[in-house]
């Protein structure tokens, strides 16, 4: 007889509340073919007015170092120099354990404000579907 398994299913999805979607054009200039992750958090390319990767150290095209939406679903990327349609997560409550950026830094309390500028909201927040007695 098998044994009985316990497996938790997340129900955290990065918006918690007052989601408000925009369509946009996000950019890539990176090649290869990557899943970019729920959670990402993107700026606005000034020259391009698309949407393209946040980049806090300022190592990036102009305006990469603001924030201005989040991935509200994962987006396949397949290859440099493509458009991809998408919509973003422009404003709302979101959590911030679900954030990431594409630099794989920590997000700093700076990071989280410059999101309240445009609001995004992170707060703290604990899934209470998962049995924490296991």
């Amino acid at each position: 007889m098998n044994a009985l398994v316990v497996e938790n299913n997340s129900l955290a999805k990065v918006l918690i509340a007052d989601g408000v979607f925009e369509d946009d054009i996000f950019f890539t200039n990176v090649g290869g073919e990557f899943l970019l992750p729920t959670g990402m958090i993107l700026s606005r390319n000034t020259a391009t007015s698309k949407l393209d990767y946040f980049l806090p150290s300022g190592a990036g095209p102009a305006g990469t170092t603001i924030p201005v939406a989040v991935l509200a679903c994962p987006i396949l990327v397949k290859g440099s120099g493509i458009d991809i349609p998408m919509r973003a997560l422009v404003s709302g409550v979101i959590r911030e354990d679900k954030l990431s950026i594409i630099t794989l830094e920590t997000i700093t309390q700076e990071m989280k404000d410059l999101l309240r500028d445009f609001t995004l909201v992170p707060v703290d927040g604990q899934q209470l579907n998962i049995l924490d007695n296991q």
